[in-house]
């Protein structure tokens, strides 16, 4: 696991596991909030897509997700 950086707009920290499985994604990390997210990227185009947020109880603004 490595820490790339701490997102200046939502303070999530954002992960990469290089051990990780397909498909291309990240994981953002709100410690205080107590929720990680999980973002797919691809190497060829700008698109992103969120996968998935947990738990579904605390899961963030839109305006956070959209940040990210």
């Amino acid at each position: 696991m490595s820490r790339v950086f701490i997102s200046e707009g939502t303070g999530a920290g954002i992960y990469v596991f290089s051990d990780d499985y397909c498909p291309a994604h990240v994981h953002a990390r709100h410690r205080g909030e107590g929720w990680i997210a999980r973002v797919r990227f691809s190497y060829l185009s700008n698109a992103v897509e969120l996968i998935s947020i947990v738990p579904v109880k605390n899961v963030p603004l839109q305006r956070v997700v959209n940040h990210l």
